[in-house]
Protein backbone atom coordinates (compact mmCIF):
# COMPACT_ATOMS: atom_id res chain seq x y z
CA UNK A 1 0.00 0.00 0.00
CA UNK A 2 0.80 3.65 -0.53
CA UNK A 3 0.98 4.87 2.93
CA UNK A 4 0.03 3.87 6.71
CA UNK A 5 -1.80 4.23 9.75
CA UNK A 6 0.06 6.98 10.92
CA UNK A 7 -1.05 9.14 7.69
CA UNK A 8 -4.57 8.82 8.51
CA UNK A 9 -3.65 9.96 12.32
CA UNK A 10 -2.17 12.95 10.67
CA UNK A 11 -5.23 13.71 8.60
CA UNK A 12 -7.84 12.76 11.58
CA UNK A 13 -6.98 11.65 15.06
CA UNK A 14 -10.06 11.10 16.56
CA UNK A 15 -10.90 8.40 13.93
CA UNK A 16 -8.98 6.47 16.26
CA UNK A 17 -11.22 7.08 18.97
CA UNK A 18 -14.44 7.46 17.12
CA UNK A 19 -14.44 4.41 15.05
CA UNK A 20 -11.95 1.90 16.82
CA UNK A 21 -14.03 -0.66 16.64
CA UNK A 22 -14.34 -0.11 13.12
CA UNK A 23 -10.60 -1.00 12.61
CA UNK A 24 -8.71 -4.71 12.80
CA UNK A 25 -7.23 -4.84 16.85
CA UNK A 26 -3.99 -6.34 16.47
CA UNK A 27 -3.90 -6.24 20.61
CA UNK A 28 -4.82 -4.69 24.03
CA UNK A 29 -4.71 -4.85 27.61
CA UNK A 30 -2.51 -2.88 29.70
CA UNK A 31 1.02 -1.01 29.66
CA UNK A 32 3.13 1.73 30.83
CA UNK A 33 5.17 4.48 28.97
CA UNK A 34 8.30 5.68 30.08
CA UNK A 35 9.98 8.41 27.63
CA UNK A 36 8.72 6.65 24.17
CA UNK A 37 8.61 3.03 25.79
CA UNK A 38 5.51 1.57 26.12
CA UNK A 39 5.67 -1.58 27.82
CA UNK A 40 2.82 -3.96 28.49
CA UNK A 41 1.98 -5.90 31.60
CA UNK A 42 -0.96 -7.47 30.09
CA UNK A 43 -1.88 -8.09 26.28
CA UNK A 44 -4.10 -10.19 24.62
CA UNK A 45 -1.63 -10.88 21.87
CA UNK A 46 2.06 -10.43 21.60
CA UNK A 47 3.35 -7.30 19.43
CA UNK A 48 5.59 -9.41 17.17
CA UNK A 49 2.82 -12.45 16.77
CA UNK A 50 0.43 -9.79 15.93
CA UNK A 51 2.75 -8.08 13.48
CA UNK A 52 2.66 -5.02 14.71
CA UNK A 53 4.84 -2.90 12.58
CA UNK A 54 6.06 0.84 12.78
CA UNK A 55 3.64 3.44 11.00
CA UNK A 56 0.49 2.11 12.77
CA UNK A 57 -0.97 3.43 15.81
CA UNK A 58 -1.71 2.54 19.06
CA UNK A 59 -4.04 4.38 21.13
CA UNK A 60 -2.79 4.57 25.06
CA UNK A 61 -4.76 5.45 27.85
CA UNK A 62 -7.60 7.24 25.29
CA UNK A 63 -4.64 9.19 23.07
CA UNK A 64 -3.18 7.86 19.65
CA UNK A 65 -0.01 7.63 19.09
CA UNK A 66 2.36 6.47 16.39
CA UNK A 67 4.55 3.49 16.52
CA UNK A 68 8.20 4.04 15.81
CA UNK A 69 9.38 0.69 16.09
CA UNK A 70 8.97 -2.78 17.34
CA UNK A 71 11.35 -3.84 20.02
CA UNK A 72 9.96 -7.16 21.57
CA UNK A 73 6.54 -9.07 21.76
CA UNK A 74 5.87 -6.63 25.16
CA UNK A 75 7.63 -3.58 24.05
CA UNK A 76 7.13 -0.52 21.49
CA UNK A 77 8.52 2.55 20.80
CA UNK A 78 6.38 4.69 20.31
CA UNK A 79 5.83 9.24 19.50
CA UNK A 80 3.05 11.84 19.72
CA UNK A 81 2.03 12.97 16.13
CA UNK A 82 4.86 14.30 14.73
CA UNK A 83 5.51 16.49 11.46
CA UNK A 84 7.29 14.34 9.48
CA UNK A 85 8.61 10.40 10.10
CA UNK A 86 11.78 11.87 9.75
CA UNK A 87 11.42 14.06 13.15
CA UNK A 88 12.46 12.68 16.26
CA UNK A 89 10.13 10.55 18.48
CA UNK A 90 8.61 12.59 20.83
CA UNK A 91 8.04 11.52 24.21
CA UNK A 92 4.09 11.02 25.56
CA UNK A 93 2.98 11.97 29.01
CA UNK A 94 4.32 8.90 31.46
CA UNK A 95 1.81 6.67 32.76
CA UNK A 96 1.81 3.41 34.32
CA UNK A 97 -1.20 0.80 34.54
CA UNK A 98 -3.28 2.19 31.54
CA UNK A 99 -5.01 0.49 28.88
CA UNK A 100 -3.87 0.29 25.15
CA UNK A 101 -5.69 -0.70 21.91
CA UNK A 102 -3.18 -1.72 18.73
CA UNK A 103 -5.57 -1.20 16.37
CA UNK A 104 -5.00 -1.10 11.71
CA UNK A 105 -7.10 0.24 9.24
CA UNK A 106 -5.31 -1.92 6.67
CA UNK A 107 -7.98 -3.66 5.26
CA UNK A 108 -10.34 -0.57 4.99
CA UNK A 109 -6.61 0.98 3.49
CA UNK A 110 -6.46 -2.20 1.08
CA UNK A 111 -9.68 -1.32 -0.36
CA UNK A 112 -9.12 2.10 -1.78
CA UNK A 113 -5.24 1.16 -2.60
CA UNK A 114 -6.74 -1.11 -5.04
CA UNK A 115 -9.24 1.11 -6.48
CA UNK A 116 -6.66 4.29 -6.84
CA UNK A 117 -4.53 1.38 -9.20
CA UNK A 118 -7.30 0.42 -10.75
CA UNK A 119 -8.33 4.21 -11.70
CA UNK A 120 -4.72 4.53 -12.94
CA UNK A 121 -4.62 1.57 -14.65
CA UNK A 122 -1.91 -0.32 -12.73
CA UNK A 123 -3.71 -3.45 -12.18
CA UNK A 124 -3.25 -4.87 -15.48
CA UNK A 125 -0.76 -8.36 -15.52
CA UNK A 126 0.36 -6.52 -19.24
CA UNK A 127 1.06 -3.23 -17.83
CA UNK A 128 3.06 -1.46 -15.42
CA UNK A 129 2.59 -1.76 -11.93
CA UNK A 130 2.56 0.30 -8.47
CA UNK A 131 6.81 -0.13 -8.24
CA UNK A 132 6.72 1.84 -11.38
CA UNK A 133 5.57 4.47 -9.55
CA UNK A 134 8.13 7.75 -8.72
CA UNK A 135 6.51 9.45 -5.95
CA UNK A 136 3.81 7.62 -3.48
CA UNK A 137 3.52 10.49 -1.61
CA UNK A 138 0.29 12.42 -2.84
CA UNK A 139 -1.06 8.58 -3.63
CA UNK A 140 -0.89 8.00 0.36
CA UNK A 141 -2.59 11.17 0.92
CA UNK A 142 -5.39 10.23 -1.25
CA UNK A 143 -5.69 6.46 0.04
CA UNK A 144 -5.83 8.23 3.85
CA UNK A 145 -8.63 10.37 2.37
CA UNK A 146 -10.45 7.23 1.05
CA UNK A 147 -10.02 5.29 3.97
CA UNK A 148 -11.07 7.92 6.22
CA UNK A 149 -14.38 8.23 4.24
CA UNK A 150 -14.60 4.29 4.70
CA UNK A 151 -14.01 4.22 8.02
CA UNK A 152 -16.80 7.18 9.26
CA UNK A 153 -18.94 5.12 6.93
CA UNK A 154 -19.01 2.39 8.91
CA UNK A 155 -19.17 4.40 11.87
CA UNK A 156 -22.09 6.45 10.90
CA UNK A 157 -24.11 2.99 9.67
CA UNK A 158 -26.13 3.47 13.09
CA UNK A 159 -26.23 7.13 14.12
CA UNK A 160 -27.10 8.17 10.27
CA UNK A 161 -25.71 10.37 7.63
CA UNK A 162 -26.98 13.32 9.42
CA UNK A 163 -24.59 12.60 12.78
CA UNK A 164 -21.36 13.97 13.34
CA UNK A 165 -19.82 10.38 11.97
CA UNK A 166 -22.00 11.08 8.70
CA UNK A 167 -20.82 14.22 8.46
CA UNK A 168 -17.21 13.24 8.36
CA UNK A 169 -17.95 10.25 6.54
CA UNK A 170 -19.69 13.10 3.40
CA UNK A 171 -16.59 15.43 3.97
CA UNK A 172 -13.80 12.72 3.17
CA UNK A 173 -15.93 11.77 0.25
CA UNK A 174 -15.71 15.06 -0.78
CA UNK A 175 -11.85 15.54 0.04
CA UNK A 176 -11.28 11.88 -1.27
CA UNK A 177 -12.64 13.13 -5.19
CA UNK A 178 -11.12 16.23 -4.91
CA UNK A 179 -7.95 14.71 -4.47
CA UNK A 180 -8.23 11.97 -7.07
CA UNK A 181 -8.91 14.89 -9.22
CA UNK A 182 -5.52 16.38 -9.18
CA UNK A 183 -3.69 13.63 -8.90
CA UNK A 184 -0.53 13.27 -11.76
CA UNK A 185 1.56 10.06 -11.05
CA UNK A 186 4.94 9.54 -12.57
CA UNK A 187 6.29 6.38 -14.03
CA UNK A 188 9.45 5.37 -14.12
CA UNK A 189 9.03 2.69 -16.97
CA UNK A 190 12.86 1.95 -17.68
CA UNK A 191 13.89 1.39 -14.48
CA UNK A 192 16.77 4.60 -15.00
CA UNK A 193 14.86 7.02 -12.25
CA UNK A 194 13.28 9.72 -14.82
CA UNK A 195 9.64 9.81 -15.04
CA UNK A 196 8.65 8.25 -18.42
CA UNK A 197 4.87 8.80 -18.37
CA UNK A 198 2.03 10.60 -16.43
CA UNK A 199 -1.57 8.83 -15.75
CA UNK A 200 -4.14 10.10 -14.24
CA UNK A 201 -7.19 8.45 -12.64
CA UNK A 202 -9.91 7.81 -15.51
CA UNK A 203 -12.34 6.51 -12.89
CA UNK A 204 -14.51 8.94 -10.54
CA UNK A 205 -16.99 6.90 -8.60
CA UNK A 206 -16.85 7.26 -5.01
CA UNK A 207 -16.52 4.88 -2.64
CA UNK A 208 -19.40 3.79 -0.90
CA UNK A 209 -19.44 2.26 2.71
Amino acid sequence: MFGQDRDMLAIEPHAFTDALWAGRRLASGTAGIVGTTLTTTSSTAGFIDAQADAGQVVVFNGVPLEVTAVTSGTVLEVSRLRASIDDPPIAPAPSSGASFALVSFEPQRGIVHRQLLGMLGLDRPDGPDADTIVDVAPLAHAEALGTLHLVYAAASALSGPSSSLGARAVMYADMFARARRTLAVGLDLDGDGEIDATRRPVLAHLIRG
